[in-house]
């Protein structure tokens, strides 16, 4: 399987379990008109014109929308219910926007790896938040451990997609083996010792990726305040007024010394041909010869 059919696989799986958790919650939160109320009214006016008027009319990024925009009443009615979620969780539906984006419109180059761990990390925390079936969950973390090692081939996809769908008739098998095997404690005891392990794994695991997204999360935060600074900056340059283009000309009056030295005693108005002010000497120049000189 390629790794865009994977994409719009687990799309669809995701879209549908966050309907189903979606609509298992909201009517708690407005009981009396939820429809309006925690969807109508939280769709953008663009989402709005496609005239939805039941819940099956939802695709996959009206339901982000509700859900991101009914974050603050749905935390509520989970901690009614003793579900605590992390502090970075709404992080988690705001990029599964970025996967929804990357599945209804895979880039036909491709993706760079780390782009698909980050999308597929991503999934797996989100499906868990919707509380999807545990065997795609598992079947997501392992196909996200492809990244690194494999580069996410295909043929480890498909592997890991059927391994998951045949593990549950080998653990039928394995219990009935227990149940005629003497030694069934001390394997159980081998396997709860095993089993302690990989959650002591998971939990460092789980730790490192909290880690992650909060540093995402600075990061998202840094870049909007830079945003903001340059938006400002901006306005700021808009509002200025631009510089004269024409140097200021300085007007002389009747008897001001003019700009050739002398007193002005005639101005014509503005410049024209080279000249506008005519001027006296301001000292007697005494006797001078007229015409041109050394020309016989």
């Amino acid at each position: 399987m390629k790794i865009e059919e994977v994409y719009t696989r687990y799309g669809t799986v995701a879209a549908k379990s966050c309907a189903k958790f979606l609509k298992q919650i909201l009517p708690k939160i407005a009981p009396t008109n939820w429809w309006q109320t925690t969807v109508l009214d939280k769709l953008s006016e663009e989402q709005k014109r496609d005239n939805v008027s039941k819940f099956e009319d939802l695709d996959f990024a009206k339901l982000l929308t509700i859900f991101d925009n009914n974050w603050v009443d749905i935390v509520k009615k989970l901690k009614e219910s003793k579900k605590d979620l992390k502090r970075d969780a709404r992080s988690i539906v705001i990029a599964m926007k970025t996967y929804r984006i990357h599945s209804a419109h895979f880039p036909v180059g491709g993706l760079p790896t780390e782009d698909i761990i980050h999308d597929f990390d991503a999934l797996w925390r989100f499906l868990v938040l919707v509380e999807a079936d545990g065997e795609i969950i598992q079947e997501i973390k392992n196909i996200n451990k492809l990244g690194p090692a494999h580069d996410f081939d295909e043929n480890e996809i498909d592997r890991i997609i059927n391994s998951i769908k045949q593990k549950p008739k080998k653990k039928a098998a394995k219990d009935q083996n227990e149940n005629k095997n003497p030694k069934t404690e001390k394997t159980k005891t081998t396997t709860q010792q095993k089993s302690d392990s990989q959650s002591d794994s998971q939990r460092e695991a789980k730790k490192r990726e909290a880690e992650l997204l909060a540093q995402l999360e600075e990061s998202r935060k840094k870049e909007a305040e830079l945003l903001a600074k340059f938006e400002e900056a901006k306005k700021k340059v808009q509002t200025k007024p631009p510089p004269s283009s024409k140097k200021a000309v300085k007007i002389y009056k009747i008897g001001d010394r003019g700009p050739a030295g002398g007193f002005v005693f005639y101005d014509k108005g503005d410049y024209s041909d080279g000249w506008r002010y005519l001027e006296v000497a301001p000292n007697d120049l005494g006797e001078a010869e007229w015409g041109l000189r050394g020309i016989k």
